[in-house]
């Protein structure tokens, strides 16, 4: 799985904005898919998942999440892969639901408000 933004995918340029590869399972029909052409030798994937997103409906605060690279998608930014060694461990992220949990778990709050 090759990893980089949208102008990785630029013919010949494009490799200045790879950031890495990795070796990635799955097929078309997995769970864990990624897009293959009919070919046996190493190659790229076409492309993959690029969210993970676990709910258990009995509990809320059992919900998990991850994006493929980051949070962020500005190149450049210390969120834009940081993810990535989440995803390559098959590990997600808890994202608790309920006000008591979300108050416990955490402890930084940004308030946005409205410049006018």
């Amino acid at each position: 799985m090759r990893v980089g933004p949208v102008f990785a995918q630029i013919p010949i340029l494009g490799r200045r904005f790879r950031t890495a590869e990795y070796p990635a399972s799955g097929s078309r029909e997995t769970v864990m898919k990624t897009v293959n052409g009919l070919v046996r030798p190493r190659h790229a994937a076409g492309g993959g998942s690029q969210s993970r997103f676990l709910a258990d409906f009995s509990d809320q605060d059992a919900t998990y999440v991850l994006l493929f690279g980051g949070q962020d998608g500005w190149l450049g930014s210390e969120n834009v892969a940081d993810q990535i060694p989440l995803w390559r461990r098959g590990e997600t992220i808890r994202m608790p639901l309920t006000t008591k949990s979300v108050e416990r778990d955490f402890l930084i709050v940004l308030a946005l408000e409205s410049g006018s």
